[in-house]
């Protein structure tokens, strides 16, 4: 995202957009690890802009992924745990 006078208008046009709906197969034809730093840029553009520190953002939210990887284990593991072989 380029620096943008009226920067918010524009997150919220993206995301309004839809833009960032398909991650996992990448944004406008683009491999998926460059989807992803668009839309990491574009966040630390928002964070920027508000005043916000992107280091605490950042640890926040990997906090938060581990949380929620966790918990996908262990979800899956009571789902495999449920499963009754058929005979």
């Amino acid at each position: 995202m380029v620096a943008h006078p009226r920067w918010q208008h524009r997150i919220e046009e993206i995301i309004r957009s839809r833009h960032y709906t398909w991650i996992a197969e990448g944004l406008g034809g683009d491999e998926v690890s460059v989807a992803l730093q668009q839309i990491l840029s574009d966040a630390m553009h928002v964070a920027h802009h508000a005043g916000l520190d992107w280091d605490n953002i950042y640890q926040a939210a990997q906090q938060q992924f581990e949380q929620e990887e966790l918990e996908a284990v262990a979800h899956s593991v009571r789902v495999e745990a449920d499963i009754t072989p058929v005979d």
